[in-house]
């Protein structure tokens, strides 16, 4: 089940595109496929499975990171925390649209943020706007932009 869910993830992809391109394209199309379906980042987490589509989109984002000129060990690790950046990500993001929906008046959520962060929480507090406004798809793309900057940085 897990290995189909990511059956499109290799469609958009150009793996001979800068590293960069294409792990940013692979992490995007993996978001797009684990979203997809109901519950999906929950169903592909923790599954290790070997299946064709896994494998490929493993071994697609491991020769990027190695074109990046990373040594096998952190080309691999780097590898593990790119897909376990998007499952968290999409656990949330998912988790999030099931709570509150799309058609949801974000004013309870707001209220609620604010009443349980105003008096003990001043980090939250003082961010309740970037926490309540920010998009996913933005939140995504910055947490990309960082991850791609750390892997610079080696």
């Amino acid at each position: 089940m897990a290995d189909a869910l990511i059956v499109s993830v290799m469609e958009t992809v150009d793996v001979g595109a800068e590293p960069d391109i294409v792990l940013c394209s692979l992490a995007r199309a993996l978001r797009s496929a684990l979203l997809s379906r109901r519950d999906g980042a929950r169903i592909y987490a923790g599954t290790y499975v070997m299946g064709e589509n896994v494998l490929t989109v493993a071994d697609a984002v491991l020769t990027a990171l190695l074109r990046k000129g990373l040594d096998p060990r952190i080309a691999t690790d780097a590898m593990f925390n790119l897909v376990y950046y998007v499952l968290g990500f999409c656990i949330e993001e998912q988790g999030f649209s099931e709570r509150w929906g799309e058609e949801t008046d974000t004013s309870v959520l707001r209220r609620q943020f604010v009443a349980a962060t105003a008096e003990r929480f001043p980090a939250l507090s003082q961010c309740a706007e970037p926490i309540l406004a920010g998009s996913f798809d933005d939140r995504f793309e910055r947490g990309l932009v960082t991850f791609l900057d750390g892997l610079s940085s080696r």
